[in-house]
């Protein structure tokens, strides 16, 4: 899915299209690119479900900051949609924190076995001059 398909399927798929023209949307998707660290295109039903809900929210803040002006000159009912916005905004980014811990791997772009190093140290020890003191057996007349 590249970006102009998630742009017109967030546009179709909510009332979002209702406030926000679709130039405004696509900058939306790029912000979410953004939040996930993926790029266009998309592939996958894992990744393009998390760019459309990182898009949607990217959008309910535009709506947010745009109520945000707009409640202190129109009527009182306002602050409830402001509130809203901000609860579901709150919400969708609980939700990601989770899947991004659930599903670390998927946000990487590394092979879940890749994610943590294994380190082989050679099994080497030195005296306090760097002298090789590996073959010792006593240890007790070095100290580290």
């Amino acid at each position: 899915m590249d970006r102009s398909e998630l742009a017109r399927l967030v546009y179709g798929d909510s009332s979002i299209g209702d406030y926000l023209t679709l130039p405004e949307i696509k900058e939306c998707c790029d912000e979410a690119m953004g939040d996930t660290g993926w790029s266009f295109p998309v592939s996958g039903t894992f990744q393009e479900h998390w760019s459309k809900q990182r898009t949607k929210r990217h959008c309910y803040f535009r709506l947010w900051t745009q109520s945000a002006r707009k409640f202190k000159v129109e009527q009182l009912n306002l602050g409830e949609r402001f509130t809203h916005y901000g609860k579901v905004i709150e919400l969708m980014d609980l939700r990601f924190e989770k899947i991004m811990e659930e599903c670390p791997e998927e946000f990487s772009g590394v092979d879940a076995y890749k994610m943590f190093g294994t380190v082989v140290r050679p099994g080497i020890k030195y005296d306090i001059a760097g002298n090789d003191i590996t073959d010792y057996t006593d240890y007790s007349d070095y100290h580290d």
